[in-house]
């Protein structure tokens, strides 16, 4: 392909008109239509380069020389991407976040700079997340008091980072899943699916427990499970995927 082949068929990949091309680059219009025509065959160097940084390519790559272009970089799609991951839920930003700093670290390691290595290692090592004082109960059921959560730090596993707080537990009736102590990680939501454990308000009092449907289950043998009526009151806060692991 030569030049003119090659701006038509990338701009076309990027959906952008000619006048778009031409408004982004600063190269005037009836210049830039003349290159895609064929009308004009030498492209300067100025607009050369203008072309390249503008579609994310190397400027060998727009002459035919390279057949493969670069990786796609536009910094409005850039700005785009940013308003877009920030409305995605935690869980997904923090699949994302890992992906990037993989790559970051990756690429730190195949240049032999690390200018911030040390610096992104650090922050990746923890999170923080609200701790709730009061316990759910693995148990009976634990009355919940009003204190507002503290932050607390943690290892920055997956379940961490998908994690929005953290409460600790309370009684022995989730053995061998969850012992008493244990600090579990809780994803906020309202509704979870039988088999799942989550968190639950009943009655005035918390309980972390598995949903059966009709039921509540506890998991050690020693314990009764709690059957749900028509006259209870009851709300689940969350899911609970993880214990949290803390740093050293």
């Amino acid at each position: 392909m030569d030049i003119k082949e090659n701006l038509i068929k990338i701009r076309e990949s990027r959906n952008l008109s000619k006048r778009t091309v031409s408004e982004q680059t600063g190269i005037p219009y009836t210049t830039y239509i003349k290159y895609e025509s064929g009308e004009r065959k030498d492209v300067s160097m100025d607009a050369l380069c203008k072309l390249a940084d503008f579609y994310g390519v190397t400027t060998d790559y727009l002459l035919g020389r390279e057949q493969k272009p670069a990786p796609y970089y536009h910094e409005g799609l850039e700005d785009g991407l940013k308003e877009i991951y920030q409305k995605l839920p935690r869980d997904v930003r923090a699949n994302i976040l890992q992906a990037m700093l993989d790559a970051v670290l990756s690429y730190q390691r195949q240049t032999q700079t690390e200018p911030d290595g040390g610096t992104l290692r650090k922050i990746a090592q923890t999170v923080l997340r609200d701790f709730y004082r009061d316990p759910v109960s693995a148990g009976t059921g634990e009355p919940l008091g009003n204190d507002p959560p503290k932050q607390i730090e943690l290892l920055a596993t997956p379940e961490a980072l998908a994690a929005d707080c953290v409460i600790r537990v309370h009684g022995s009736s989730m053995e061998d899943t969850f012992s008493d102590g244990d600090l579990v990680l809780v994803k906020y939501q309202e509704t979870l699916e039988p088999g799942e454990i989550g968190v639950f308000i009943l009655n005035g009092e918390g309980y972390i427990k598995e949903f059966g449907g009709d039921r509540l289950i506890s998991h050690n043998p020693e314990y009764k499970d709690i059957p749900l009526h028509e006259y209870d009151t009851i709300r689940c806060t969350g899911k609970v995927i993880g214990t949290a692991e803390m740093p050293e």
